[in-house]
């Protein structure tokens, strides 16, 4: 099977996200090098796989990202190559989701059967050695995807903020493997690649 790719920011003292819940990142201190790593690692993806609020943030920000003026080198290339991959969203409420109209011909949503269908992508992308399978954010998918057995690497972008509380990146009683740590260039940011499971 194709790897499942997880890569998530945090901060230094590894928190997921900030006291204030869903979607406070800002205590995590990330820099732009996240955007640049992520521009890295969309360049070997088949297919992403992201949660429902995730969706709505990305499909808010990046269609028109790429020919943004303020927009960073990192942030361009980054979605140059996002816009066009193929997008699976996991959502309970298929119906609710919206779909920007740049991503309607490679965007599928799905409801129940996650654990079903990202086994069938890694298989999939496998059979056509089209790259891994990726989740960015997202962390109610990828848990429940981590429990089932199915995520291969989890990437840990730490910045240089202290959360203090909030929600932790990694689950109680993972095993994880190091297999690099090393500062991005031109960034305060620390990457941190581990494989699911003992060395």
């Amino acid at each position: 099977m194709a790897k499942l790719v997880v890569v998530v920011m945090s901060s230094v003292d590894s928190f997921y996200e900030g006291p204030g819940g869903a979607g406070d990142l800002e205590p995590t201190g990330v820099d732009d090098g996240f955007n640049g790593y992520n521009a890295d690692v969309v360049a070997g993806a088949a297919v992403v796989v992201i949660g429902h609020s995730s969706f709505k943030d990305f499909s808010s920000y990046w269609p028109d990202r790429e020919s943004a003026d303020d927009a960073s080198d990192a942030e361009r290339r980054f979605a140059a190559a996002y816009n066009p991959l193929p997008k699976v969203v996991a959502s309970r409420t298929p119906g609710s989701v919206n779909v920007p109209e740049a991503w309607v011909g490679n965007t599928r949503v799905v409801g129940d059967d996650l654990v079903g269908e990202v086994t069938r992508l890694k298989e999939e992308a496998a059979g056509v050695g089209g790259g891994d399978v990726v989740v960015w954010g997202s962390r109610k998918v990828w848990t429940q995807l981590w429990e089932a057995g199915l995520v291969d690497e989890l990437h840990v972008v730490a910045g240089t903020g202290v959360a203090g509380a909030g929600t932790q990146v990694f689950p109680d009683g993972a095993v994880l493997t190091r297999l690099e740590a090393r500062m991005l260039p031109d960034s305060q940011c620390v990457l941190s690649t581990y494989r699911v499971g003992p060395s």
